[in-house]
């Protein structure tokens, strides 16, 4: 997943928050009534949660696909030099 996806549920969950708590102030959102408050404010904050876990999660994923790179040396002791590196 991309992050604008987690950055768009977390939006969209914000706006549900918002207009949870006016509900009768929207006229475009007449559809909420029905569920009631509390059922409201908790789907926003869900979104809200979803979306911050898609962020985080996008940061874990870059980093488990990127492979560690391990010095290879040459010689012994003090006369020890990288010559080049190896992905594990």
């Amino acid at each position: 997943m991309k992050k604008w996806v987690g950055y768009l549920i977390s939006l969209i969950g914000l706006a549900i928050l918002g207009a949870g708590s006016k509900i009768q102030e929207f006229k475009a959102l007449d559809f909420l009534k029905n569920f009631g408050e509390t059922a409201v404010l908790t789907a926003g904050v869900i979104l809200v949660v979803v979306g911050v876990l898609f962020l985080r999660g996008e940061g874990k994923n870059k980093k488990s696909k990127e492979k560690d790179e391990v010095p290879i040396f040459e010689g012994k002791g003090k006369q020890r030099k990288v010559v080049g590196y190896q992905r594990e």
